[in-house]
């Protein structure tokens, strides 16, 4: 699933045709971005999405419905900003 970055979030896809099976891979993907991010089991990344992350319904008008998690950079207390973009000074 692609992902995406603002300056403030990392932000995970779920994509289907049933909403329910879409927030199951929003979820699926959000442990393992947690996992490839931070070196987290499977426990320390449910632990932390379920109260750090917000989901939100991305798409409902057509045959493909989505959900978008949104993870915060904040709680990478140890993380250099990395952001690509950088506005014009």
């Amino acid at each position: 699933m692609p992902r995406a970055e603002t300056p403030t979030d990392y932000i995970v896809f779920g994509l289907d045709t049933d909403l329910n099976k879409a927030m199951r891979q929003s979820i699926t993907e959000t442990l393992q971005f947690l996992k490839e991010k931070q070196g987290y089991d499977l426990f320390q990344a449910y632990a932390l999405s379920s109260i750090a992350v917000k989901y939100h319904v991305t798409q409902v008008v057509d045959v493909t419905l989505g959900i978008h998690g949104m993870i915060p950079k904040k709680i990478f207390i140890h993380d250099p900003n990395t952001y690509w973009y950088r506005p014009p000074s």
